[in-house]
């Protein structure tokens, strides 16, 4: 990347994020800000130890909103192992502990184990374009009166990885046993990847959610995510 461009593209996401936090023109007066309507999910990747095959991280998150469990600011912190069996394959297994506040303001801890399968279906566009898709279980161990679940979703992945701004876009669709299919997740955005391994990555997120109550609400979102890459890998390398 051009040093020179790196700092614009800087100056571009921290704007992007500060907007967030500035009331609407003309609703000052009743404190309601953007993010009321557009939620902020942010993670910081830190990576601990990376070898030929795996790679160990730990990732704390923040979301100013969370559909189903609650309606207010949630943080999560997650650490997770990724075993690359070969060029197509994969295999992630992630643990988180979240932190969020119920229906009377009490702050409630859920875990969660998750394990992610995932192949790379084909390159095009000279090899600059994959393709690949993934699978997931799972395991919700919830804090509250609601019986522990499982989740099972898919995921569809279209990445630029030569591409300029390294454009990628995602879908998720999420089933439970309960509802069946109840969520559907779509993310599009750019990445941009920096020296030292870094990695930023910045998209427009929307879901479409059926409470338990069986009805359908959709929600906006930007996602931000920043990999630290081996700037503060224990190792030195990433």
């Amino acid at each position: 990347m051009d040093r020179r461009v790196a700092p614009k593209r800087g100056i571009i996401v921290g704007a992007l994020l500060m907007a967030l936090c500035i009331p609407r023109a003309g609703q000052a007066q009743d404190d309601t800000r953007f993010w009321d309507e557009v939620a902020l999910w942010a993670e910081f990747i830190y990576t601990i130890r990376d070898w030929e095959k795996v790679g160990w991280t730990v990732t704390p998150w923040i979301r100013t909103d969370e559909q189903e469990l609650n309606s207010g600011t949630m943080t999560r912190v997650t650490t997770e192992a990724t075993v690359l069996f070969n060029e197509d394959w994969n295999l992630r297994s992630r643990f988180f502990l979240i932190g969020r506040e119920d229906d009377f303001g009490d702050v409630v801890i859920d875990e969660r184990v998750q394990f992610l399968l995932r192949k790379l279906f084909f390159r095009f566009a000279d090899k600059k374009v994959r393709f690949r898709g993934g699978l997931f279980y799972e395991r919700h161990f919830r804090g509250d009166s609601i019986p522990d679940f499982n989740v099972y979703r898919t995921r569809l992945e279209l990445r630029g990885d030569g591409v300029k701004n390294e454009p990628w876009g995602q879908t998720d669709l999420f089933f439970d046993h309960a509802r069946g299919f109840f969520r559907t997740r779509t993310r599009i955005g750019f990445l941009w990847n920096l020296p030292n391994a870094q990695q930023v990555r910045l998209a427009y997120q929307f879901q479409y959610t059926q409470s338990r109550d069986g009805g359908w609400a959709p929600q906006h979102a930007i996602v931000f995510r920043y990999w630290f890459g081996s700037k503060l890998s224990w190792r030195g390398v990433n």
